[in-house]
């Protein structure tokens, strides 16, 4: 503590990570986001993704905007990272209109980028908006994916052949009537 409140910067990220576990003192979310805040003025590229989530865990209506706020920021500076968390904010409408076009979007600006995940994140948007050839372009993603040895991506591209079986035995059962 004594190290954090001289503006250490790895014992305030340190802190902020103890207040949001409740790893050796009270869990305590509003400090953990004060104390990340602090950290975010010293080295604001290297905490604003956690900071962020911090901001989303709470489901705070001021905090959900101001994790937006520096999503946005993010992207101004081509951040991947802050490019799926707004992917992410529009996808379940946190403190803003949920807007499936956007979520996509920012995934795929942020699958662009090659962030961690943003692929699979993007094939479950594209799965979740269902419009035009979002159902080709995920099987596609996932099936590259699972290619690679992805195996939440193999997980779902077995469920998309067994609904896709699944509908085509309901329709050759319904012309067999």
């Amino acid at each position: 503590l004594n190290r954090a409140t001289k503006g250490d910067y790895t014992s305030i990220v340190a802190l902020a990570k103890r207040y949001k576990t409740g790893n050796g003192t009270a869990k305590n979310t509003e400090c953990a986001i004060e104390w990340m805040k602090k950290a975010y003025v010293l080295k604001p590229k290297l905490v604003r993704s956690e900071l962020v989530n911090y901001l989303l865990d709470e489901n705070n209506p001021s905090n959900n905007e101001e994790a937006i706020e520096l999503c946005i920021e993010g992207t101004k500076n081509n951040d991947g990272t802050s490019m799926k968390q707004l992917s992410l904010i529009y996808s379940l409408g946190r403190g803003i209109k949920t807007d499936m076009d956007k979520a996509v979007f920012w995934a795929e600006k942020s699958s662009e980028l090659h962030v961690k995940d943003s692929k699979l994140q993007l094939a479950d948007l594209l799965l979740k908006r269902n419009a035009g050839d979002d159902q080709e372009r995920a099987y596609t993603i996932y099936k590259g994916l699972s290619d690679s040895g992805n195996k939440i991506a193999t997980g779902r591209l077995a469920r998309i052949k067994k609904i896709k079986e699944d509908w085509l035995i309901d329709i050759n059962n319904t012309l067999a009537i």
